[in-house]
């Protein structure tokens, strides 16, 4: 990788690759600013081939004479010796064969560890960026710790911990999102069974909080008569698998025959994040990411549903670690793209610390 100093500007190419959407940016590092400069969308399953995505890219920043010195990618799914095997995509990401062909240094990882890179510099008070959600009562607690939870639900469901030790912070992938789903009540433990004899084994979270989750208990309500025959459930059948859920989200902003869904959905999702934040001991916060959450915060602020739910335990000693956990939810999509730049520069050994 060519040289930068810490002080001066340079340039690098950031993307964001998700089982939906993908987007590229051009990302200018000046000090420990870190400044967007474009940002492509593409839709990830219209993408033939990955590399002219890329080189289109840098050919547009060359022309504006901002010479991008390496390629940052944020990939969903796992990743080992710069390779990405995407989790709800056929693609395999390799950082090595990119090198080759693209001319610059290129460096795969995780999209939740890229996106962890960047929380400890997040300005909590910037209502554009996060959005903290109170816990009954209007309570919201402080941070505290050395340890960030993320869970995002979108099209699957990605997990990952940031921990700070002094002055060092380490971002660590997870595939916590394929652990079983956890039962809690009699309606889940029926919603189980109902996907195990689906699908023909026990469900991962991943099946019931995610898009295709959404989906899952629309489907699971139908079969149980919980909502009935009517134009809207034509209109959500009428749909293609991958087009059902935000069809469903939108519907169920408007008509309260289909608000069970994502009464259940938010439910499911909160004791997912209640059950990552006691592992991790994340009193840092808990940061819901992903665009479900986002574009759907109503169901997750009406009536504390959300907070609720997570806070929820017969164990009075871990119902206080609970409600004493922030909860944020992530409102800047573009979040990972200069998490990934940030990673990139720790990897690299360039930066050993990240202030915050």
């Amino acid at each position: 990788m060519e040289k930068d100093t810490y002080f001066g500007k340079s340039y690098y190419l950031s993307a964001d690759i998700g089982g939906t959407n993908t987007r590229i940016s051009l990302i200018e590092r000046e000090g420990d600013t870190y400044t967007p400069l474009f940002i492509e969308r593409l839709k990830s399953r219209e993408i033939r081939d990955l590399p002219e995505v890329f080189r289109k890219a840098f050919t547009l920043a060359k022309r504006e004479g901002k010479i991008p010195v390496a390629l940052a990618i944020s990939a969903a799914g796992p990743v080992r010796d710069n390779r990405c095997t995407m989790t709800n995509l056929p693609w395999v990401i390799d950082g090595r064969s990119l090198t080759e062909q693209l001319k610059i240094p290129c460096r795969v990882m995780n999209d939740f560890s890229a996106l962890g890179y960047a929380l400890p510099t997040l300005d909590l008070e910037d209502p554009s960026k996060v959005l903290p959600l109170p816990k009954p009562g209007g309570v919201l607690p402080e941070p505290s710790g050395s340890v960030w939870g993320l869970v995002g639900a979108g099209t699957g469901l990605g997990t990952g911990f940031v921990v700070k030790q002094g002055k060092l912070v380490i971002s660590l992938a997870s595939e916590g999102g394929h652990a079983d789903f956890p039962v809690f009540n009699e309606e889940t433990w029926e919603l189980q069974q109902y996907l195990r004899d689906k699908l023909g084994f026990n469900p991962e979270v991943e099946r019931i909080v995610s898009g295709s989750g959404i989906a899952s208990i629309y489907d699971f309500y139908r079969g149980k008569g919980v909502i009935e025959d009517s134009e809207n459930t034509r209109r959500v059948d009428s749909k293609s698998e991958n087009e059902k859920p935000e069809e469903i989200s939108r519907i169920a902003k408007e008509d309260p025959s289909f608000a069970p869904i994502f009464h259940l959905f938010v439910r499911c999702y909160a004791r997912f994040a209640a059950n990552l934040a006691l592992i991790g001991l994340c009193s840092r916060g808990i940061f819901l990411a992903g665009g479900i959450a986002a574009k759907n915060e109503i169901f997750f602020l009406s009536d504390f549903l959300f907070v609720e739910s997570f806070v929820f335990s017969k164990n009075p000693v871990l119902r206080n670690i609970l409600f004493n956990t922030p909860v944020y939810l992530l409102k800047d999509y573009d979040l990972s793209l200069i998490g990934a730049v940030k990673a990139l520069q720790y990897l690299e050994g360039k930066e050993e610390t990240y202030a915050g």
